[in-house]
């Protein structure tokens, strides 16, 4: 629960957030003290951090926006200059695996991650990664032909935010759209949505192993990347390949994406300390106990 200092909660956000809005953030600061610490890196955020305390008093809420690799990992070596007054770390990010989450739930300091912000944008890149490979060409007797989208259909794994952005844009080409989820959504959502449920698909092949075109395999299994592990220092067999598309984790980078994420972030703020609940808290059971 959030609970409001003697003084306006002092807010900071890590860089300046260039999406969210003069108008907006100056009405934020009608009710927060709002300040900016332009560091640009990690060990000046661990040096002005001291800094910024002692010139402008104890830090209750810290907004960290999109770009985070320089600063990362945001653990206890860039962040305990925060303690013991910060309640509140909201990062415009959907993924946190860069982020300490049981240090900030020991130390009682809620944890939120970007919900909504970057869900169409990113559904937007699959849309195009997907009519990418429909418009290959491909050579038919003496014709070129791309393939028609409607008909076929569209797999989609985790029926989230950016999932079910995907499916009704999906849905506009006609197309049969099938999906997994750890939780299966509810019927009237599912018809909304114009698809239906599979709890996964297999191949099992006990004839004889030249029966499977095993290239024509790896073909079908791999199509389009935006993420890749161990980002920037990528996996180099994907780049070689002629049947995957890659792109460099770009499906959030647009304008809109960008300021719903930094509005996001001050909105979990607000959220906490007007009604004692931020909006997408990670680790609200953790921080209750």
């Amino acid at each position: 629960m959030g609970s409001m200092p003697h003084r306006r909660p002092h807010i900071v956000c890590l860089g300046t957030p260039r999406y969210a809005g003069a108008d907006y953030l100056s009405a934020f600061s009608q009710t927060f003290e709002y300040s900016v610490l332009n560091a640009t890196n990690r060990a000046e955020t661990i040096a002005q951090i001291p800094l910024l305390v002692a010139g402008k008093g104890p830090i209750h809420g810290l907004i960290i926006r999109m770009g985070t690799p320089p600063y990362e990992p945001f653990d206890a070596g860039l962040l305990s200059g925060l303690l013991p007054h910060v309640k509140i770390i909201a990062s415009a990010s959907a993924g946190y695996n860069k982020f300490d989450g049981d240090w900030m739930s020991a130390n009682v300091i809620t944890f939120c991650n970007s919900v909504n912000a970057v869900a169409e944008a990113t559904a937007d890149m699959a849309e195009r990664a997907a009519k990418h490979e429909l418009c290959g060409a491909q050579r038919e007797g003496g014709d070129v032909t791309g393939r028609d989208p409607a008909g076929l259909t569209l797999g989609i794994v985790g029926m989230g935010g950016i999932g079910k952005h995907l499916a009704k844009k999906a849905t506009v080409f006609n197309m049969n759209i099938a999906y997994h989820n750890r939780t299966r959504l509810p019927a009237l959502e599912e018809k909304a949505l114009n698809t239906t449920y599979h709890d996964g698909a297999f191949l099992v092949n006990t004839a004889r192993g030249a029966i499977v075109d095993e290239y024509a395999l790896k073909e079908a299994l791999v199509r389009g990347l935006d993420v890749l592990c161990d980002e920037p220092g990528a996996d180099t067999w994907f780049l070689s390949q002629e049947n995957v598309v890659v792109q460099p984790h770009l499906g959030r980078l647009t304008n809109v994406a960008f300021r719903k994420a930094e509005r996001e972030c001050f909105e979990n703020v607000r959220a906490f300390f007007d009604e004692g609940q931020a909006r997408s808290p990670v680790n609200a059971e953790k921080v209750r106990k």
